[in-house]
């Protein structure tokens, strides 16, 4: 059987962790429009 699962992390990196370096990409850099 499948069952809907949610993983929440919670708290502070450890001192030595290492973590991705995340940023919003802008709207014109993953879209396209057209006219």
């Amino acid at each position: 059987h499948e069952h809907a699962m949610l993983l929440m992390p919670v708290g502070y990196p450890a001192e030595d962790a290492k973590v991705p370096d995340l940023k919003r990409e802008e709207l014109d850099e993953v879209s396209e429009f057209f006219e």
